[in-house]
């Protein structure tokens, strides 16, 4: 759909939303997609995105990345030597 090179942008949850919303709107007006669900990490900034998010849109579902979590946890164990 779209790439966007964030590379130089601050990662503050207002910027993420902006593209969030940026997406959406393209989705939704150019695609005629109806957006019903968004997924992202859990980290501070994109959870800020997706609370912004649901108070212009409460219907859509809104979840965290729970495969990312799972690769956090797992990568932090294993720095400390937890075989699994």
């Amino acid at each position: 759909m779209k790439v966007v090179d964030t590379t130089a942008s601050r990662k503050s949850g207002d910027n993420v939303y902006r593209r969030l919303s940026d997406v959406i709107h393209v989705l939704e007006g150019e695609w005629n997609v109806d957006v019903i669900a968004v997924c992202s990490d859990a980290g501070p900034d994109p959870s800020k995105a997706r609370r912004l998010l649901l108070r212009e849109k409460p219907w859509i579902v809104s979840l965290d990345c729970y495969s990312h979590q799972v690769h956090c946890f797992t990568s932090f164990m294993s720095a400390y030597g937890v075989n699994f």
